[in-house]
Parts: structure tokens; sequence; C-alpha cells
């Protein structure tokens, strides 16, 4: 799907240890690309994903399902390099973290690595 995960064959460079939990938390969403910055990932549920930003937590919009790539690992803050948003059961955006920017890959698997 126009460059997501799914079309590229090289393997993911996580070392195993660092992908802990990660069949628990792959999600279905959108993902827009934009630059690097520093999250931290406060809580995951079927509801969504809680992050902080800055002083300032941004939980999901009612309704909605999750979302999102983050990469990094329990011992360094997890780094977003793909911006997050919410979509409804039947993939319509209904929120979103920051501006858009970059390409829509929808549909994609999207995975957190805690």
């Amino acid at each position: 799907m126009n460059g997501g995960p799914a079309d590229r064959d090289e393997p993911d460079p996580t070392p195993p240890s660092e992908r802990r939990h990660a069949d628990r938390v792959r999600l279905h969403g959108y993902a827009f690309k934009t630059g690097n910055a520093a999250y931290r990932v406060l809580d995951i549920s079927l509801g969504g994903l809680r992050i902080a930003y800055g002083e300032t937590e941004k939980p999901a919009p009612p309704g909605s399902e999750m979302v999102g790539v983050l990469t990094g690992g329990p011992a360094r803050p997890l780094t977003l390099n793909t911006e997050i948003v919410w979509v409804d059961r039947n993939a319509r955006q209904i929120g979103c973290t920051f501006p858009v920017l970059g390409h829509n890959i929808a549909g994609d698997l999207l995975e957190i690595l805690l």
C-alpha cells in the first residue's frame, strides 16, 4: 500500500527484547508521515492511545479505534515517526493529534513498540 510497512521486505531492526507485547498493541488505523519528535505513551487500551505531549495528554475521541506508529524501546523514549490519528469503525478519520502531513497509508497494520 503506497510504500507502507507491508510493501517493504527489510526485517524489523528493533531487537526482540524491545518488541515485547507487540501482539497486543498491533492496531489498524491511519498514519501520516511527519518528522521525528519524542513522545511518551501513557496508556494503550481498546478505546485508544493516550500520549504525553509536553504537559498535555491527548486522549482518543469517543467511539474511535486505535492508531499510529511509534518506534523505540523500553530503554529510551519512544519516537513519533508517524502522526497519530484516530478513526471510527468505518475507517473515517474523526480526530488527529497534529496537522496532517505526508502520505495516507490507511489500512496498514501499525505496530506500537513498547
